[in-house]
């Protein structure tokens, strides 16, 4: 039997289960998935949206204005497979508005939930992706010093709690753009454990064209990944990770566009966004059987590129542009997917590889 594809991931994250039933006392495993959007003018929201599932999938946005008006939309997501996004579009359409935009935020968070397993002690590692980010604003020389502020920020978190807290943090990014038709400011801020090099967060690709009359500043950050070995889970304990992802901006509408986004912008749930911005690996400590539990993880495309960047005719970047996406399976974890264990009774172990259901 040859499942359709929209089925086989659902197929390998419910085998990645069955593995985690082999031990005599299964540690339960659970993701949450959260996202809210939301935009203020004078200080007053006028848009907003929230939306929060276990082992599923959100989607939110937020927006201000209409296509032909001076406009505000932001929009986050977040998603079992590991595909975690967020982005921010300000764009007053030459109007002079002056529409006070005091902020726009999204938020988009991954939570990764193992209970504790009374039985065996075992080792937990983690490898995370920040995707690629940018942010960019687009001046008018009619409007010399009026500036708009961009936001990217993301946090990872890891806890052997159920919640955790601002203690816990493995990795932590804040890039700030203040940009005007004069002159633009940014400050990067890039914190972690000692193993990861941060050198790239802190050092974005600058491109701007002072000399026109339209001005436009750009700041690119490239993918960021990361490696933490977090050592042994205490018997008792559980073991949580928690990402999230946020865009904001704020400032006047004045014949300007800000844009910031993370994971290559997306509309809603129109274009595909790169998924394993997180896999987590946990097995049983030395001496005991190995299996392993964690999310897809993402891939790119044929010629090296994890999506297309086109640009308006402004200059400014779409934030609806489409995308391409190969996903996979990490080789330590497909090494044991494609057989069900001996004495696994209680679960339907599914073959991911071809989609047909056997058991041992």
């Amino acid at each position: 039997m040859t499942s359709t594809p929209h089925l086989k991931t659902s197929l390998a994250f419910a085998t990645l289960l069955c593995l985690g039933a082999a031990h005599a006392a299964a540690a339960l495993l659970t993701t949450a998935e959260s996202g809210t959007s939301t935009v203020q003018v004078d200080g007053n929201i006028v848009a907003d949206q929230s939306d929060a599932k276990t082992d599923g999938r959100v989607s939110t946005v937020a927006i201000f204005g209409t296509l032909t008006t001076p406009e505000v939309r932001t929009a986050a997501r977040s998603a079992f497979n590991g595909e975690i996004a967020s982005n921010v579009r300000m764009d007053d359409k030459n109007r002079f508005s002056n529409t006070n935009v005091t902020e726009t935020i999204s938020a988009a968070t991954l939570v990764f939930h193992s209970s504790p397993d009374n039985a065996l002690l075992r080792r937990a590692a983690l490898d995370f992706v920040l995707p690629p980010s940018f942010m960019e604003v687009t001046n008018n020389g009619e409007i010399r010093s009026n500036a708009l502020e961009m936001v990217l920020f993301a946090d990872l978190r890891v806890c052997f709690a159920m919640i955790c807290g601002s203690s816990d943090s493995r990795f932590s990014f804040q890039s700030i753009l203040t940009s005007s038709w004069q002159g633009f400011t940014h400050n990067e801020i890039a914190t972690g454990d000692a193993s990861l090099d941060l050198t790239a967060l802190r050092n974005p690709t600058i491109t701007d064209n002072p000399g026109g009359f339209i001005r436009t500043t750009t700041l690119e950050f490239p993918a960021f990944q990361g490696h933490l070995d977090l050592g042994l889970i205490p018997t008792t304990s559980p073991f949580t990770v928690e990402y999230q992802l946020q865009t904001r901006g704020s400032g006047r509408l004045l014949a300007n566009i800000g844009l910031a986004g993370i994971n290559d912008p997306f509309e809603l749930a129109t274009d595909p966004v790169q998924a394993g911005a997180l896999l987590v690996v946990i097995e049983p400590g030395k001496g005991a059987r190995a299996s392993k539990l964690g999310f897809a993880h993402g891939g790119i495309d044929a010629d090296g590129r994890t999506a297309a960047q086109t640009r308006a005719p402004s200059g400014s970047r779409l934030l609806n542009r489409p995308h391409a996406l190969t996903a996979r399976w990490p080789a330590a974890v497909a090494q044991v997917l494609p057989f069900c264990l001996p004495g696994v009774e209680a679960c339907q172990c599914a073959n991911v590889r071809y989609g047909d259901p056997r058991r041992t």
